[in-house]
């Protein structure tokens, strides 16, 4: 093997190992603890909306009075988010769901069913029974056109500095102002 083909399959075993070593799922979260409730990022939010109202495998929706539940399995967990009907502005206002839906293990997310369907009056519904307001939002594409509008901030500073309050207080007065 000249120094070519050996520098060739180098470069192939090491893209090979670095492919599998990000494939393999080692990274993935736990789920979380019982009656622990994490935070969804909103593209995560947005997918698994976008999955309950299509009613895919893994997902339920649930309403009472103005309110939906929207409900999907990602993972080993469950997530969840919910929208006030009746305080959506427009067919643009997805703003209750900016803060992204939560994520809560199976054994949660059981007893909150329970608890949902039971004593506090919840139905599980189809997504043919969803109020029109979002049916309508959905098919002008409103929703995509809100998850589009998102940005991502990022705040950069110098390695090894330690952030203080007083820094992100000053970001944040900054980004009210402007």
């Amino acid at each position: 093997m000249d120094r070519r083909q050996f520098l060739k399959f180098s470069i192939t075993v090491a893209i090979a190992s670095l492919v599998q070593a990000g494939c393999s799922g080692a990274d993935a979260p736990l789920p979380p603890p019982d009656n622990a409730v994490y935070t969804l990022q909103l593209g995560s939010t947005a997918w698994g909306i976008a999955r309950a109202v299509a009613e895919k495998p893994g997902t339920l929706l649930m309403a009472k009075d103005n309110c939906v539940l929207f409900v999907w399995s990602l993972r080993d967990s469950w997530a969840f988010v919910g929208i006030d009907v009746s305080k959506m502005k427009s067919l643009y206002d997805w703003s209750q769901i900016s803060g992204g839906a939560s994520l809560v293990n199976a054994k949660t997310m059981g007893d909150m069913e329970k608890f949902l369907t039971g004593t506090a009056g919840w139905r599980i519904i189809t997504s043919a029974e969803l109020p029109a307001k979002i049916v309508s939002s959905l098919q002008v594409g409103a929703f995509s056109a809100f998850i589009g509008s998102m940005t991502t901030e990022f705040l950069v500073v110098p390695a090894g500095i330690l952030m203080d309050d007083s820094l992100l207080d000053e970001y944040q007065g900054l980004k009210e102002w402007y």
